[in-house]
């Protein structure tokens, strides 16, 4: 214990300047587009790491932080199993289920077979138009914007939120982006989609034969939890899981950069990174244009819905049984409501935060 807590000191001393910033702060560039009400009071709010100076130490000390963060850490995995299957169940309905009629037919690699008309190709998309086609794609456009962004966007928000001790935004990004995944699967498979680089072309240029063979013949429950169809996926298309992942963790990045004082200009490089990102995912041929589009819209709905991030937290506490009475806090103000017109804002500077 003694060596965790002088790691912990450590750790405490480089981020101390990064704590809870003051109310006046909020009064900046957030407060255009903030809802206000009296976190203080409510349920839950003592464990959100929202008060005072909090850091990776405050949650593990505190037995409540630490039951939502291990929850947190979870479902984040069983949503990552539950989306894989998801990505393979829609590769075995296009194997199995489309006919040779259909834009989204496969071609020869299908149950079906050879498809007797002429090869079907992607749809037309005005991104297509005024990007070139890499859909080659080169390795180091790929993994400049789209292995690197993986690490950026999805590892790093994390272990940021877990440093600064936010164990409500750590819980409401792990719930957000479980949400996103899943409702992902379910929407892909509703429509099938032809795939965006060369139409049914990719399946040979994504898989090989005896991936191929496996899908055709094999039962779906012995390769249902295999990576394929994520990783390797050809018409798991609308809407773009990478880019809506991009989109929350740059959201929850900028807001933790934020509070450690990073200069406006320098958080913008997250805006630039992002569209040189959509830029190479349409000229890899990955994603149509309604993908991208689709997947930044929902990541920005998703990160600003104040009734879904508090049903998370709300939730999340429920699960883990932690008390939800609030203690010794005080909003100078009655805002109990998320309709209140009230606009007193917390003691310690937390109005609405998205």
């Amino acid at each position: 214990m003694q060596a965790l807590d002088a790691c912990f000191s450590r750790i405490e001393k480089f981020t101390a300047k990064f704590s809870t910033v003051d109310a006046q702060r909020w009064e900046g560039e957030y407060q255009l587009f903030q809802m206000y009400r009296c976190r203080e009071k409510e349920r839950y709010f003592q464990h959100s790491g929202s008060v005072g100076g909090t850091s990776l130490r405050t949650i593990w000390r505190s037995v409540p932080q630490r039951k939502l963060v291990i929850l947190g850490a979870v479902w984040y995995w069983v949503q990552s199993m539950l989306y894989m299957i998801e990505a393979n169940a829609l590769v075995y309905i296009t194997m199995r289920n489309v006919p040779p009629t259909n834009p989204s037919y496969p071609g020869n690699v299908s149950t079906a077979g050879v498809n007797t008309f002429e090869r079907n190709g992607e749809l037309y998309d005005l991104g297509f138009e005024v990007t070139p086609d890499l859909s080659y794609r080169p390795w180091a456009l790929k993994v400049g914007f789209v292995d690197m962004n993986v690490f950026v966007a999805q590892l790093l928000p994390p272990p940021l939120l877990l440093l600064q001790g936010r164990t409500e935004r750590f819980t409401s990004y792990t719930g957000i982006i479980g949400v996103v995944n899943i409702l992902k699967g379910i929407t892909q498979m509703a429509t099938v989609l032809p795939p965006a680089r060369q139409g049914q072309a990719c399946w040979n240029l994504n898989f090989d034969q005896q991936q191929l063979q496996t899908f055709r013949d094999e039962p779906f429950w012995k390769w249902m939890f295999k990576s394929w169809g994520a990783a390797q996926g050809c018409n798991d298309m609308l809407w773009s899981g990478h880019t809506a992942q991009t989109t929350i963790g740059f959201l929850f990045i900028d807001r933790s950069l934020y509070e450690m004082r990073v200069p406006k200009i320098f958080r913008m490089l997250l805006v630039v990174y992002l569209a040189g990102y959509v830029w190479t995912v349409l000229a890899l041929r990955m994603h149509y244009t309604i993908d991208v589009l689709v997947a930044v819209l929902l990541g920005v709905f998703m990160f600003t819905h104040a009734r879904l991030r508090l049903g998370l937290w709300t939730i999340s506490n429920i699960l883990v049984c932690n008390d939800p009475t609030p203690v010794g806090f005080d909003c100078g103000g009655d805002s109990n409501s998320l309709d209140s017109g009230d606009n007193s804002s917390s003691s310690n500077g937390d109005t609405y935060e998205p």
